[in-house]
């Protein structure tokens, strides 16, 4: 029969488990440095798009059917789904950090998280900040379909809260046309969510490399590594939730005005939008490969060392299946299940570019 603990004796346990080990854990400082791998991705992103790609789809509005106009609320209320879903998420995400950073880590190591976690808001936020002051002649993602196409599809529908000539969110004004204007706003919060949402992870996911500052036994840090193998594996899940949410918002914008496509031109907009999010797909999950790959082989070097040394001791260097059968009674071992939850994880914002692009119109 289950035990039934109070509050109080629930705290107690929590706290004697958490403090294993006696001593605080704290990560090096070139562990950080993995954070760079998704913020140089980030940040070359754009560049690849405008230098590379195509910037500007050659057509513009006049491929639009203006007799549908009603349709943009389709589009509309898809757009605002996903923001509400990649915004949960993100706020989760947050929590997660925080959760992990209030850990029984330094004050050195917890200085070095929140430094970095700020250094990598500030080119999503000076990209911000640029798109704003250059309203009207910024390039946005969303030029990717066509020379005034969304701009458009936008100017269809009406925005309630600018009806009695308010400012969007108290903030913003709404001219010269309300939908565009709000459009933008939306994606700056959600460039400044998912710039926060994915730096939590990442930072999160290398704070479970963190180590005894103190001398340790072997059983306590196969507990300490086993325990942040747990942490890590949820991160990675919560990774791939937060970039399938962005793939789910720009799935909704990318295809807010193919309903509106004249049906000459459908099929071969269409083609355009599924190679776009195909890119995305890509893209997000080159995110998540760069900021948890190198995590997920630290800690498998380090469950390697741990088993060398439990069975060296014993004499002769201990044979491949020795190892993994100590991996397996220490409960390190990765099985075919945690792999494929891992692969999909990793995989998933990809995943949904692919379903994206088979969605009927």
């Amino acid at each position: 029969m289950l035990r039934r603990l109070t509050l109080r004796q629930f705290v107690v346990r929590e706290k004697s488990v958490e403090r294993i080990g006696g001593h605080r854990r704290s990560v090096g400082l070139i562990h950080f440095a993995i954070m760079a791998g998704p913020l140089l991705l980030f940040l070359l992103n754009e560049r690849i798009v405008q230098d590379i790609g195509v910037p500007l789809l050659p057509v513009d509005a006049s491929i639009l059917r203006a007799d549908l106009h009603y349709l943009e609320a389709a589009g509309r209320n898809r757009f605002l789904a996903g923001c509400l879903f990649m915004a949960v998420i993100v706020l989760v995400s947050l929590s997660f950090f925080a959760i992990e950073l209030c850990g029984r880590l330094t004050r050195g190591t917890r200085i070095k998280a929140l430094a970095v976690f700020g250094l990598v808001q500030i080119p999503i936020w000076s990209g911000i900040i640029a798109h704003h002051r250059a309203a009207e002649t910024a390039w946005r993602s969303y030029h990717q379909l066509g020379d005034g196409v969304m701009e458009r599809v936008l100017g269809m529908g009406s925005v309630p809260i600018c009806d009695d000539g308010d400012r969007l969110f108290g903030l913003w004004p709404c001219e010269p046309v309300p939908g565009v204007q709000l459009f933008r706003v939306l994606l700056d919060m959600l460039n400044a969510l998912s710039g926060a949402g994915v730096a939590a992870l990442v930072l999160g996911m290398i704070l479970c490399l963190a180590r005894p500052t103190g001398h340790a036994s072997l059983a306590e840090r196969t507990y300490l590594i086993g325990r942040a193998q747990l942490a890590s594996r949820r991160f990675l899940y919560m990774a791939g939730l937060l970039l399938s949410s962005g793939m789910f918002v720009t799935m909704s914008w990318m295809l807010w005005p193919v309903p509106l496509v004249e049906e000459a031109h459908r099929a071969a907009f269409r083609e355009v939008i599924n190679g776009l999010l195909l890119y995305a797909g890509v893209f997000y999950t080159l995110l998540i490969v760069l900021g948890f790959g190198p995590v997920i082989l630290i800690q498998a070097r380090r469950i390697d060392a741990l088993a060398m040394e439990a069975l060296y001791g014993e004499g002769d260097p201990p044979k491949i299946p020795a190892l993994e059968a100590w991996k397996k009674e220490a409960g390190l071992a990765v099985n075919e299940l945690q792999s494929l939850q891992a692969l999909l994880a990793a995989g998933a914002p990809l995943i949904t570019g692919f379903a994206g692009s088979f969605v009927p119109l």
